[in-house]
């Protein structure tokens, strides 16, 4: 008898370790697409360049795999727009989230305005430096 009480507490115990690991994926599903998350992500990627990042609208959705990125600005570090662009829309493949890695199937940009003429000569970032190291947070 003290075997089959065993055999039902492991049970007990795997059923509750597989219902947190799935609540674990739901919370980190609704987390990766919060306003909020997507915010913290913008602020690091400002912290690692010359200048700052702003943005009217960004939606990521899991979902449809897809991101888009309205009124997007890239100032230097006197305040002088650099890049902007008005609408930036692409489609990704899930899994490559979960490799932290984003695979784009679809990539539409309307309204791109590189204005170099702005760009500060004494410093080491560049517009050109800034969107490879986005690029490159993008293709992680």
């Amino acid at each position: 008898m003290p075997k089959k009480g065993r055999g039902r507490t492991l049970l007990k115990i795997l059923l509750a370790l597989i219902l947190l690991f799935v609540l674990g994926l739901v919370a980190l599903y609704y987390t990766l697409q919060s306003p909020r998350f997507l915010r913290f992500l913008v602020n690091r990627l400002n912290d690692s360049i010359s200048g700052e990042i702003t943005y009217q609208k960004l939606d990521f959705d899991l979902d449809h795999k897809h991101v888009l990125i309205e009124g997007l600005v890239y100032k230097n570090l006197k305040g002088e727009t650099v890049v902007a662009l008005d609408n930036l829309d692409l489609n990704f493949k899930t899994l490559s989230v979960f490799r932290l890695r984003m695979d784009i199937n679809r990539l539409r940009v309307k309204g791109l305005r590189i204005d170099q003429s702005k760009e500060a000569s004494q410093t080491t970032s560049t517009w050109r430096s800034t969107l490879r190291l986005i690029l490159k947070r993008v293709s992680l």
